[in-house]
């Protein structure tokens, strides 16, 4: 969707600071560095925030647990304190995904459920879903959507055939590539891109959507296959 909201002019750019979305919130406790952040370091989760997630247990310890039990995830989020410059660390991190859900919104004047019925799910034919909302009325945007098997291959299909649909441009083929693109490298043939992970293997390209509780979209353009 942000892909989405570029495209249509909604978003500049990804050289957009996060916190410029964000001027009708409290930002008295926001820490100086996260001021530099921008939607291109949050995309490839490199806000530079601290944030335990995948280094713990779902437990009392985890940063997202805590952020699923308040109040305003939106808020609980920009609260976090720094533990790096954004752009130099890559740090799994539900809540800067959740800050998607607000800067749609903000750019927008429509929650990213509304955008995403406009602009993507009304396109594909995709009429089935639910959308869980957070306490605040925003759509969770850290794992609250809810698609069968053949929608969410849809998506994949999309990005497969660069962002168009049925002759019409969803996103822009730019878009694709650079979503799927190694931003992040972790290994030789492990990375990470805009929220899609690169699990290529045996030199084979694999872009992947890993949802929790081993929910997976794969797309392997090498032999234009989509698995869900």
């Amino acid at each position: 969707m942000i892909g989405v909201a570029i495209k249509e002019g909604d978003i500049k750019d990804t050289d957009v600071k996060v916190l410029d979305f964000f001027d009708d919130h409290d930002l008295s406790n926001v820490e100086e560095s996260l001021k530099t952040a921008t939607l291109e370091n949050l995309l490839t989760m490199q806000l530079g925030m601290e944030w335990h997630e995948i280094d713990r247990p779902i437990d009392s310890t985890n940063t997202t647990g805590q952020l699923e039990g308040s109040k305003d995830w939106i808020q609980f989020t920009l609260d976090q304190p720094m533990d790096t410059i954004p752009g130099t660390k890559w740090v799994y991190n539900s809540g800067s995904s959740q800050l998607m859900s607000g800067i749609i919104k903000k750019s927008t004047g429509l929650y990213i459920d509304e955008y995403a019925e406009k602009f993507l799910f009304a396109p594909l034919g995709i009429k089935n879903y639910y959308w869980k909302k957070t306490p605040t009325g925003f759509p969770d945007a850290v794992g609250g959507l809810y698609l069968e098997a053949q929608d969410l291959a849809k998506i994949g299909y999309l990005m497969l055939n660069m962002g168009a649909w049925e002759g019409q441009q969803i996103i822009s083929s730019d878009w694709v590539k650079r979503s799927t693109l190694k931003q992040v490298v972790f290994d030789e043939e492990g990375g990470y891109g805009y929220q899609w992970w690169r699990e290529d293997q045996d030199e084979v390209e694999i872009w992947a959507c890993e949802g929790f509780g081993d929910q997976y979209l794969l797309v392997f353009p090498k032999f234009k296959t989509i698995a869900v």
